[in-house]
C-alpha cells in the first residue's frame, strides 16, 4: 500500500511537472478538432447543400484520424 505522503508527492509532481503542458495541449487539440468538424458540417449543409451526403463527408473527415499511418507508428 502506498503511504499518504508518497501519494501526495505523486499527485503534486503530476500537476507541477511537464504533464500539465501536455494536458493543456491535448485540451486545445481536442477543441480544435471539434471546431473543425462542426465547421465542415456547417459548410456542407449550408453552402454545398448536400445534406444527404453528410455521413460520407464525416467518414472522410474522421477516417484519417482513426487509421494509423506508417510514419505515425
Amino acid at each position: 500500500m502506498i503511504s499518504k505522503t508518497k501519494e501526495a508527492n505523486i499527485i503534486t509532481s503530476v500537476w507541477h511537472g511537464k504533464f500539465i503542458y501536455l494536458w493543456v495541449a491535448n485540451m486545445f487539440s481536442s477543441l480544435s478538432i471539434f471546431m473543425y468538424v462542426t465547421a465542415e458540417q456547417w459548410h456542407a449543409v449550408n453552402y454545398l447543400h448536400v445534406k444527404s451526403s453528410l455521413g460520407i463527408i464525416l467518414i472522410a473527415i474522421t477516417l484519417p484520424r482513426v487509421l494509423p499511418c506508417e510514419h505515425q507508428l
